[in-house]
């Protein structure tokens, strides 16, 4: 990721003879299942559970440039994407505390949080990214991509987060496109700020997509 960091930063001092676009996009958001390390607290005794996430909204915003390579079919891109996280019920196993009684099965959100376990999260990414763009003499623009970056969590770590992605553009005038995304990213494992640890997990992003060209 570094080294596409260093690319776009050195290629941004030659920017007369580049081409940038501004993309933003929104759309539908799945969270995978979630899987905690076992943890006890007081509240809880001990306690090993799987997270459910509902479904959700994201949202976002690219600055990409081309025009760095001679084929002209490589893009790179700067990505911030936002999403809130939504914590819906857990499959847990519980041996009981002072505000959670033993449970082995299902525990709602609302039951979780009496207990002092809110799982709720915003999510911000930050990617360093770069796309190849099928070359087209058409009006349609498929294209796909990787990068990497961080995950920023609001009640936990920031973390290492990878991505990858397929879309499909359709141009709408000489400037701008139109078109649809595809992105999974698979976020590190993360501490949260009452020291419970998640394993990694997966984050799969569908967005329309506008871009517009300078």
């Amino acid at each position: 990721m570094k080294y596409l960091f260093v690319i776009f930063c050195l290629a941004s001092f030659n920017a007369s003879a580049l081409d940038w676009d501004v993309q933003l996009s929104g759309g539908f958001t799945t969270i995978d299942d979630i899987k905690i390390k076992p943890f006890t607290l007081v509240e809880t005794g001990t306690v090993n559970a799987s997270l459910e996430y509902d479904d959700t909204f994201s949202y976002g915003i690219a600055v990409g440039m081309s025009g760095f390579e001679q084929h002209n079919v490589l893009r790179l891109a700067l990505s911030w994407q936002g999403l809130d996280a939504d914590f819906d019920s857990a499959d847990l196993v519980s041996t009981g505390g002072t505000e959670l009684p033993a449970v082995n099965g299902s525990a709602s959100s609302g039951e979780l949080k009496a207990a002092g376990l809110d799982f709720d999260n915003s999510i911000n990414i930050y990617t360093v990214e770069l796309h190849y763009l099928f070359p087209t003499s058409g009006s349609w623009v498929p294209y796909f991509g990787a990068g990497g970056g961080i995950a920023d969590i609001e009640n936990a770590d920031q973390e290492t987060v990878f991505n990858f992605l397929i879309g499909l553009d359709y141009k709408i005038g000489d400037s701008s496109r139109l078109g649809i995304k595809a992105q999974r990213f698979f976020i590190d494992e993360i501490t949260d700020d009452l020291g419970i640890e998640y394993d990694s997990f997966d984050v799969d992003m569908f967005s329309l997509v506008w871009t517009y060209s300078f």
